[in-house]
């Protein structure tokens, strides 16, 4: 749908308590402006005077706003009002057309969505309603990008810690990804505790977690070396620390551990019983399973893991669907579809002057060189340049006795002459240079 098919452009500058709403004509002249707060009956009576406006074509509405979701655009879709949505660093630039000193506001930035819109549309996104089984990737991929964070900052929280009196256990293992060293930890939360454990409760702990990369005797003699000299009571706060982050810890890994499992089960590819026919109409125009085919194909790319193909699918949804190949999802697939292939192969050299076929020949591979102590005599030894035969001029600023000119005739013209005469001549200026007398 083209902006001549649109008579009203509406603008929202979306908030947490209240939306600002701004709306122009074909004109670009302000029609209307309020405010609507957020909840269900005052974003009810606002379609509803908005759709009064038009007098009920919804078709002629168009809606601009930052975020591509939330109830008012919801709202308004269900309706049938065409709603798009802009990155808000885009919103930036076109401010300026309003006011060059920067300022912002909600009633600027309402009234910049609505004009922008009308006179730049072809740079909005059109927003669509996904699928449920969409929606919810979305929301759990969110969620898994939350509990990441959080499992990050809570390591590095426990790490800073053990480094201050227990640098034992850090070259053990993770405590965040080592589900081991978080039991250690409860068994012996001070050097002096670790240093008591016995062989049999190490190799005990080590065979209930199914540790191999380390055994007992190893595990041992770690919590055995001698400890840091701290300050009286930092042993005992630091430990205390690290036994409340413990718990935490366990729970964002568990959480983590079940959001990956519910992930992969909208993931899974469901029964043929319950996949509708390729046939049957949808919104879009697209088969209802068009996703799930999008899916299976990006599993097939080496190296795509579960949780990429879930970024995929629920952030870029709009550009996997219309097939927007200059998207940076699509960038991300064929980069990655290039990294499973191997390196790029060397492009042919051009053409050479005669412009013949024959001429381009593949350029021969680089030579690895390997970095380190010995990495010079790996390099292919250049031969020397051999010496001049011809023989060099005179220097015109060397002495009387080899054939050139005096130096103090030159003394005036170069400045690194004039400092190496000048404690041989008299006077400070160049104009009064004069030669030494002899003898």
């Amino acid at each position: 749908m083209g902006a001549s098919a649109f008579s009203l452009w509406v603008g929202i500058d979306w908030g947490s308590q209240t939306h600002q709403v701004c709306g122009v004509d074909e004109e670009g002249h302000k029609t209307f402006e309020c405010e609507v707060k957020h909840e269900g009956k005052a974003i009810g009576d606002f379609i509803e005077q908005l759709l009064k406006r038009v007098d009920g074509r919804v078709e002629r509405v168009a809606v601009a706003i930052e975020a591509p979701h939330g109830s008012i655009v919801e709202a308004l879709m269900e309706r049938g009002v065409a709603a798009f949505f802009l990155n808000p660093k885009q919103l930036d630039r076109f401010r300026d057309r309003h006011s060059i000193s920067g300022a912002k506001s909600d009633r600027l930035d309402a009234f910049v969505l609505a004009t922008s819109l009308r006179t730049d549309l072809p740079l909005y996104r059109r927003i669509a309603f996904g699928e449920a089984e969409l929606v919810e990737l979305r929301e759990l991929h969110r969620v898994h990008e939350a509990l990441t964070a959080d499992r990050t900052a809570l390591g590095a929280r426990l790490w800073a810690q053990l480094q201050r009196y227990y640098p034992q256990m850090l070259a053990l293992g993770s405590p965040v990804e080592d589900g081991w060293i978080c039991a250690l930890l409860e068994m012996a939360p001070t050097p002096a505790q670790g240093a008591r454990l016995s062989l049999a409760k190490l190799g005990s702990l080590l065979q209930t977690h199914r540790i191999r990369r380390l055994t007992a005797q190893e595990v041992y003699d770690k919590l055995r070396e001698k400890p840091l000299v701290v300050a009286p009571g930092v042993v005992a706060a630091a430990s205390q620390h690290a036994q409340l982050l413990l718990p935490m810890i366990r729970l964002v890994r568990q959480q983590l551990a079940d959001c990956d499992h519910r992930i992969e089960a909208l993931l899974e590819p469901k029964p043929s019983a319950e996949t509708p026919s390729e046939s049957e109409p949808v919104p879009d125009g697209r088969p209802e399973s068009s996703w799930r085919q999008d899916a299976r194909l990006i599993r097939t790319i080496p190296g795509i893991g579960v949780m990429t193909c879930a970024a995929l699918l629920s952030e870029a949804a709009t550009a996997l669907r219309d097939r927007d190949y200059q998207s940076p999802a699509h960038a991300i697939r064929r980069r990655a579809r290039a990294l499973a292939d191997g390196p790029p192969r060397q492009e042919p050299a051009p053409a050479r002057a005669g412009g013949h076929a024959e001429g381009l020949q593949r350029a021969p591979p680089q030579r690895h060189v390997p970095l380190g102590p010995h990495r010079n005599a790996t390099r292919a030894r250049r031969p020397r340049a051999l010496p001049d035969p011809s023989p060099r001029r005179p220097s015109p600023w060397s002495s009387p006795q080899g054939g050139g000119r005096p130096a103090a005739e030159h003394a005036g013209r170069h400045p690194q002459s004039r400092r190496a005469l000048r404690p041989q001549t008299a006077g400070s200026g160049s104009s009064g240079l004069k030669r030494r007398p002899q003898g």
